[in-house]
């Protein structure tokens, strides 16, 4: 159809008075149609300048006598962690570990429970740990050991786990009387994660005298007894480390400690769980006594069951404590002597340490005097 404007051809702007209007085409309406704005889809990306200011909003935030702020700067940084590792340096250089330090005692568990998480996630990094020693953060997290509601006690535990792998933390855990905690702690608790936490402190030491001053063998011999594989089973590590000094193994002895490891060597029990108790039986038998008492207990034909298993690492500690029993008495052992031949005969080439022990352990057995 045509718009007629007025009667001449030509306006006054010597525009066109006729308009000719365009066939009606739904399709091409619709390509020119106004659509809605979509909605951005979610994202985690945030610009650089945030990134850069956020670690110092953080330690602010912290700092704000307001519950409600700490508590969603809490979960806030655990978001912000979670984006990268890089992220947890930026907030130690901000002061954070200052700041949270000084939450670690706040009367809202609440927020002590959030602050021992975030510890523990700073732990993963070496400046949050030196950060631990210079805010003089690891006493307070002992602290929280004695804590029972939620989960303040376990995340303090696992950030104290986690910064004892630095030497320096665990001097410090040593220096502040931790290790005596730890183990009166474990010793009601039979926590495993506190368990892993003691074996790396123990591995100093200072820490393992503290350890064997605190009942230390005691309290472990007791946990080989536990219904828990897993607390067994570090058990059985943490007194194979604190039997190391030959001045420990006879107190180990006065314990029970070599009955209660020919026990754990009983076929039912896990494999990883009978390698830890054998570690710590080959430990202990350095000592000419132990060796007797261990034959005398049965430890013999439990010993050499363990030489059957396919596991290379069970086997090396197999051979070790056959060969540190077999001084004791070498005829009991001279059946084992075909086993550790082809233990060494079809060991890889490259395995020299277990073919080198079945060697010496086969040496040992066949000697006379």
């Amino acid at each position: 159809s045509t718009f007629q404007l007025s009667e001449g051809t030509m306006g006054f702007d010597k525009r066109p008075t006729q308009i000719e209007r365009p066939q009606r085409d739904p399709q091409n309406i619709m390509a020119h149609a106004v659509r809605p704005y979509p909605d951005p889809p979610p994202s985690t990306k945030v610009t650089a300048a945030f990134l850069a200011r956020a670690p110092h909003k953080f330690t602010e935030h912290l700092r704000v006598d307001d519950p409600v702020v700490r508590r969603e700067t809490l979960l806030s940084l655990r978001t912000y962690f979670a984006g990268h590792p890089k992220n947890v340096c930026m907030a130690v250089e901000a002061g954070l570990v200052e700041a949270l330090t000084a939450l670690l005692d706040n009367p809202t568990p609440e927020i002590r429970d959030g602050t021992a998480h975030i510890m523990s996630l700073i732990a993963v990094v070496p400046r949050g740990r030196e950060a631990f020693i210079v805010c003089e953060s690891v006493p307070k997290l002992l602290v929280l050991l004695d804590e029972e509601e939620g989960n303040i006690r376990a995340n303090a535990v696992e950030a104290l786990r986690i910064a004892a792998q630095e030497e320096a933390v665990a001097k410090n855990i040593i220096e502040v009387g931790g290790v005596q905690k730890m183990v009166a702690d474990v010793e009601e608790s039979e926590y495993p994660p506190l368990l892993e936490a003691l074996y790396t402190v123990i591995a100093i030491v200072d820490g393992r005298d503290h350890a064997l001053e605190s009942r230390g063998l005691e309290v472990m011999t007791k946990l080989s007894k536990s219904e828990d594989p897993i607390v067994v089973e570090l058990a059985c590590q943490n007194l194979q480390r604190l039997c190391t000094p030959f001045e420990a193994k006879p107190e180990a002895i006065t314990c029970g400690a070599i009955p209660a490891m020919i026990r754990i060597l009983n076929p039912q029990e896990p494999i990883s769980v009978r390698q830890a108790a054998c570690a710590a039986l080959m430990t202990i038998t350095i000592d000419i006594d132990a060796k007797k008492l261990a034959i005398e207990q049965g430890a013999a034909p439990l010993v050499m069951q363990l030489l059957t298993e396919q596991s290379a690492s069970v086997q090396l500690v197999a051979i070790k404590t056959v060969a540190s029993l077999a001084e004791a008495d070498r005829e009991t052992f001279m059946q084992c002597v075909p086993v550790l031949d082809e233990i060494a005969r079809n060991a890889p080439e490259d395995d020299e340490l277990i073919i080198r022990s079945a060697k010496v352990a086969t040496s040992l057995i066949k000697w006379r005097p």
